[in-house]
């Protein structure tokens, strides 16, 4: 299974799209079945699945995916880890990239939130990109 996933994985990088996704679904598949859909090893394909869905313009199925991975991040890492965090900002973008600009606001809000907590208010390049993404956003519903 996961030389499946590298070998998706290259061709991925390679911008061979078409023949990374039925090898990418097939690792999911393939690690669902093995590891189960809570293991850590199936959410990694799972991951890697919905970032070539994304890069293939597969928006609403990317979607999906992301936001399965941010509920068992969510769930098993708990809101201010760094991978859930990551996970809530990669959804605000694909939000935010759709139109969707009030769910967006939310998971930029969020993940600023969890951020600032997790690292006491400092500024970091994170914290500057969310607010950038955040004003964006509020910029084009007309809020700021």
């Amino acid at each position: 299974l996961r030389s499946m996933s590298n070998l998706a994985a290259l061709l991925q990088a390679q911008g061979r799209l078409l023949e990374a996704e039925p090898l990418s679904r097939e690792a999911l598949k393939g690690s669902e079945r093995v590891f189960g859909p809570e293991d850590p090893d199936t959410i990694s394909s799972m991951n890697n699945l919905a970032y070539l869905l994304k890069a293939r313009g597969h928006l609403h199925d990317a979607e999906h995916y992301f936001r399965k991975i941010l509920r068992w991040r969510e769930k098993r890492l708990g809101t201010a880890h760094l991978d859930t965090i990551a996970s809530m900002t990669t959804l605000a973008v694909l939000m935010d990239s759709q139109g969707k600009l009030e769910q967006a606001e939310a998971l930029y809000r969020h993940a600023l939130c969890f951020h600032e907590r997790r690292s006491g208010g400092a500024e970091t390049v994170e914290a500057v990109f969310l607010y950038d993404k955040l004003a964006g956003v509020l910029h084009l519903q007309d809020q700021l």
